[in-house]
């Protein structure tokens, strides 16, 4: 049986840079929604803090999470990150408890 991995993502864009942030995470989902064992992949604008994006991602198991990080298109995606964000994203990795 495979358990569920949940993955979520702060990503602070600098100030003006929100849009270019945007645009490169609609290539990212994109792409990252046709992966095998990608159940939802989502972002989400703070709505007290317009620069901030948040990801949620929930992946059928560990093995494709782990796999995600491999694609051409993340990597591509954070290299373009490097010059948009405030600082690096923080991302937590987790399990559906209750």
């Amino acid at each position: 049986m495979h358990e569920n991995v949940y993955t979520v993502a702060v990503l602070p864009a600098k100030e003006g840079r929100v849009d270019d942030l945007l645009s490169t995470l609609r290539t990212l989902a994109d792409a990252t929604r046709r992966e095998r064992g990608c159940i939802e992949y989502g972002f989400y604008q703070a709505s007290d803090q317009p620069n901030t994006v948040l990801s949620f991602e929930r992946w059928v198991d560990a093995a494709a999470e782990d796999s995600h990080w491999d694609t051409p298109h993340l990597n591509d995606a954070l290299a373009a990150l490097g010059e948009i964000l405030e600082s690096p994203p923080q991302v937590f990795k987790a399990k559906n408890v209750i």
